[in-house]
């Protein structure tokens, strides 16, 4: 993966593992007994598409794993929203959807989101449509804003 040539190299440590990203190759790495092993090489391309982070997103919401959906955000849209404050506010769903669409902005995605939500009433159901627009960062995509408005 390194020096091969195929594009820009950028490493860094996620989740105490060494990520090496060149071009739209990926390999992640551990180190055992004082030697680095590979634990992965994949193509980043498909899954590094703003529309894909995306549904990666809100799929991630949907399993309740928002530690990990949360990650999918940029280091300033983190900053803005306080994991606690966040993930909170994002507790009551109990069902979320999205479709996407691409724009005419590469990096911006339109999207139409449908959540089932637990309140002291019961569940209500509400669509939105908007959008999300990425940014790259440390060599990947992350959800960096978003523009939301309930669907009468």
């Amino acid at each position: 993966l390194p020096g091969d040539g195929s594009g820009d190299l950028s490493i860094w440590i996620e989740n105490g593992l060494i990520v090496e990203k060149n071009g739209d190759r990926e390999k992640r790495s551990t180190i055992e007994a004082g030697r680095v092993v590979a634990l992965s090489t994949t193509d980043v391309a498909a899954r590094d598409r703003p529309g894909a982070v995306v549904q990666a997103f809100y799929n991630l919401w949907d399993q309740h794993r928002l530690p990990e959906a949360y990650e999918l955000l940029s280091n300033r849209y983190r900053s803005e929203h306080p994991y606690d404050t966040w993930a909170a506010s994002h507790e009551s769903v109990v069902h979320i959807s999205v479709t996407t669409t691409p724009t005419d902005n590469p990096m911006t995605v339109a999207v139409f989101v449908q959540s089932l939500d637990q309140t002291s009433n019961g569940t209500v159901r509400t669509q939105y449509r908007g959008s999300w627009t990425a940014v790259i960062e440390h060599g990947m995509t992350r959800l960096d804003s978003v523009e939301l408005a309930e669907v009468p």
